[in-house]
């Protein structure tokens, strides 16, 4: 009862309920969660880190903390500290883009605490993501301030590789590949306009590529197959020399496997490893064991075997694309913010152009001096009148001292004019001037 009236009840049609709240969870995982952007390849938490590691932390080594705490404040959605420490280790990623200091973790040990870490966002991270940050695309359901995707030389995902379960939505897998080899397909794409198909090696570990060339190929034309990796295992005579072997394999898992013929006495199994992987077997003396059949089983358990899925998010959706295609989505829209930035910087540059002819204009007319009997308004309406000028181009005028008013502005001139020849070009094609930092970027990789 409520107020002496009998509370309705209304019917829901629960399967419809389920079924609206599972699709807004699903937009959710996609948008937020699971899967990179078809714009950067990043993310939304890989982005985050980035763009908060540029925005809000020093240049110079400080407290991973202090980039947790950056990230935090842009997006207060649980803690980021482990994904920091995977994007900056050198066990964890083939392309670290964090300056680090401290104990960040292997294979087999974890990183320390934050508290003793130290890092900073590296240089070519920057060159790769933040020269064009200012025309980036902003806003999100969540923080209006926030940027939709990166302006990005090179996808992220194709750096560090991704992965991912979503919920009712594909699992994915990028695997990371060659940033020369990327860096230089961009060349080309740029330079000719169409693509070459020109395989790009998975930046995987030091293990053999099992893949053919064709396969790889159409692997990243498809964004589906898989990737086969395996150790280099040499047997010669009585022993065995493992190299080369698959990223996560540990020597532990080997040990496990070959158990029985450790114990019994048959064989002897050495962890030689230092910077690189190197393991030995011996047969033991006076034992029957067929080494040509352990050396089979031994490569057998060090082959990897890796499924590619290379799911994307593109307006709230998952959908698949490769490589070749991704080069193209990621252009697209490095262009559209390049070109932005550059409309910008040459309408500084008129204006700059500007304000020197009204400057030139006083002192050919020997009128400095007259800017100074009146009150500013007067001044600013002086300018407009005389020289016909905005009202903005007269109060950039008036903002200039007197030294800077009465000096020589010829070579300012002339380099204003060409900055704004320059850039006017660039604003509507910067073809050219992505291949030459691409080329810039091929040298620091």
């Amino acid at each position: 009862m409520n107020g002496g009236k009998t509370m309705s009840e209304k019917q829901v049609d629960s399967l419809g309920l389920i079924k609206e709240n599972y699709q807004d969870f699903s937009k959710y995982v996609i948008e937020q969660r699971v899967y990179p952007s078809v714009l950067d390849g990043c993310k939304p938490v890989h982005r985050r880190c980035l763009w908060a590691s540029y925005k809000d932390c020093p240049r110079n080594l400080t407290k991973l903390p202090n980039h947790t705490g950056a990230v935090t404040r842009i997006h207060p959605h649980g803690e980021c500290t482990s994904t920091i420490v995977r994007m900056g280790s050198k066990y964890a990623t083939p392309f670290p883009v964090y300056d680090t200091r401290g104990n960040w973790g292997d294979e087999e040990n974890p990183a320390s605490a934050a508290r003793y870490l130290e890092c900073n966002l590296s240089q070519i991270a920057v060159d790769l993501y933040m020269e064009f940050l200012d025309s980036a695309d902003y806003g999100s359901p969540e923080f209006a301030y926030e940027p939709l995707a990166l302006p990005s030389y090179l996808p992220f995902a194709f750096l560090q590789g991704a992965k991912g379960i979503g919920s009712g939505t594909p699992t994915v897998y990028i695997p990371p590949l060659s940033a020369k080899d990327m860096i230089k397909y961009y060349i080309s794409y740029l330079e000719t306009g169409a693509h070459s198909y020109k395989v790009i090696k998975p930046s995987l570990d030091n293990s053999i590529l099992v893949n053919t060339n064709k396969e790889l190929v159409e692997i990243l034309k498809t964004g589906y197959g898989t990737i086969t990796t395996k150790a280099e295992v040499v047997l010669d005579k009585n022993k065995i020399t493992i190299t080369r072997v698959p990223y996560g394999v540990l020597f532990s898992y080997l040990f496990g496997k070959l158990q029985s013929e450790i114990d019994s006495g048959k064989i002897t199994m050495s962890d030689l490893s230092t910077t690189e992987k190197y393991w030995e077997i011996e047969k033991a003396p006076r034992t029957s064991v067929d080494m040509k059949e352990l050396r089979d089983r031994v490569e057998k358990f060090l082959t990897s075997k890796q499924k590619v899925a290379m799911f994307w998010s593109e307006d709230s959706k998952c959908v698949q694309y490769g490589f070749y295609e991704i080069v193209e989505k990621t252009l697209g829209y490095l262009k559209s913010c390049s070109q932005k930035h550059f409309a910008t910087l040459y309408e500084k540059q008129k204006l700059l152009i500007e304000v020197l002819e009204v400057i030139s204009g006083l002192k050919t007319g020997d009128k400095i001096k007259e800017l100074y009997t009146k009150t500013k308004a007067e001044s600013c309406q002086y300018l407009q009148t005389e020289f016909k000028c905005s009202e903005e181009i007269a109060s950039s005028v008036l903002t200039k001292s007197i030294s800077y008013l009465t000096a020589d502005h010829d070579d300012e001139m002339k380099d204003a004019k060409a900055k704004a020849k320059r850039y006017e070009k660039l604003s509507k094609d910067s073809t050219e001037y992505l291949i030459e930092k691409y080329k810039e970027l091929l040298k620091k990789v």
